[in-house]
């Protein structure tokens, strides 16, 4: 778990780089559009089907007893239209029996996701899911369902070197969150300035090849083969893509 100091330290690396040599970006009018003139589009137009309010709602100065009950209320207005479009006393009935049937639906599913435990993930799949997590993120046909991803260049480098800088700081549970929060202080610090947090990416990458990078000389194995897991997710992807 890294110090306040030597966050404080790295912040400031990260502030200094995205401030330093910043272009000034021009400014840009935002004019107000003013709204057509076209008396085919007035909201003053009148509607035959609109029922006034007065004869849906009943006012503050009379109240009823359905006032406190929504339920009430969503009958007593079905009621209300149905009288309004002068619909027959068996149409009026069906409209009310629909209106109640409604809100006992309602009532019922609310006591159904009342009454639901908290949702908790068990260890196994807390395991399962971080397998399966670590084998998609090196999954070489994860375009596939992605859509375009940046692989191998400078976009995807910077990207993981990002990362792996706030694994090293974080190392735990917690990494995602703590991930999200430092994503959020570089767009915030960079003042959401694409060529700010473009320099915060690329100090993050010449730290990270500072620390992990090696000869350029070298070369893949071409005997190299996945393991049983990752040939198995690499599978699945495969035959779930659109392409398959």
């Amino acid at each position: 778990m890294p110090t306040a100091e030597e966050l404080a330290a790295y912040e400031a690396k990260l502030a200094a780089a995205m401030l330093a040599n910043s272009p000034e970006r021009p400014s840009v009018s935002h004019k107000r559009k003013h709204p057509g003139t076209n008396p085919e589009n007035s909201e003053d137009k009148e509607d035959d089907d609109e029922l006034p309010a007065s004869s849906i709602f009943p006012s503050s100065d009379a109240p009823t007893s359905e006032s406190s009950d929504p339920n009430g209320n969503m009958v007593a207005f079905a009621k209300r239209y149905a009288a309004h479009k002068c619909l027959k006393p068996s149409q009026v009935s069906e409209v009310e029996a629909f209106a109640t049937n409604c809100s006992g639906v309602n009532s019922k599913l609310d006591g159904i996701v009342s009454a639901q435990p908290t949702f908790k993930v068990s260890p196994a799949l807390e395991k399962n899911l971080r397998q399966l997590a670590h084998g998609v993120t090196i999954l070489s046909k994860l375009s596939s369902y992605k859509g375009e991803l940046a692989k191998k260049h400078l976009l995807l480098c910077a990207c993981f070197a990002l990362m792996r800088q706030q694994y090293k700081l974080f190392p735990g549970d917690d990494f995602w969150d703590k991930l999200d929060q430092r994503l959020a202080w570089i767009r915030k610090t960079a003042g959401y300035d694409e060529n700010k947090i473009s320099k915060a990416f690329k100090l993050a990458l010449a730290n990270d090849r500072a620390d992990h990078s090696i000869a350029f000389d070298y070369t893949l194995p071409e005997d190299a083969v996945n393991d049983a897991w990752q040939a198995l997710v690499d599978t699945s992807i495969d035959a779930d893509g659109p392409d398959a």
